[in-house]
């Protein structure tokens, strides 16, 4: 629990760092829950959890996940099979207008790395969010 909060504070720097607001918890089951240039912590998106949903400034959203794995073994549950279930129902939710996104930390196994981003899944790594604010600038 102690890495995860360490995570999700860490993409939340990131975040206000681009301009972004944080806002309390809250249901997401349309774009009009969430602003664009607000995020806010753990909430249900379309009945699943989110470790942290950001409104983005282009009319979308980034659902981020924020993950730990100690294990190659473990890292399939926590990536392959939690997250990109998760992203097949915010995906049929929103209408493909979500990007699901993973922060990762840990030892995750390249190949279930690989099979995630090929279901639609942003990786970035707990060690460097520099990409993460590389596509909150790209994406507006």
């Amino acid at each position: 629990i102690v890495w995860a909060r360490r995570q999700e504070a860490a993409v939340a720097a990131v975040l206000v760092s681009r301009g972004y607001a944080q806002v309390k918890r809250r249901r997401i089951g349309s774009f009009a829950d969430l602003p664009t240039g607000m995020f806010c912590p753990e909430s249900l998106v379309f009945g699943q959890k989110s470790d942290v949903p950001v409104g983005l400034r282009n009319g979308r959203y980034l659902l981020l996940e924020c993950k730990v794995s100690g294990s190659e073994v473990n890292s399939f549950k926590r990536l392959n099979h939690e997250t990109v279930n998760k992203r097949d129902t915010w995906e049929r939710g929103f209408a493909a207008q979500a990007y699901t996104g993973a922060v990762l930390g840990g030892v995750f196994r390249p190949s279930n790395v690989l099979a995630a981003q090929e279901r639609g899944v942003y990786i970035f790594w707990e060690h460097d969010l520099a990409p993460l604010g590389a596509f909150l600038d790209e994406v507006g």
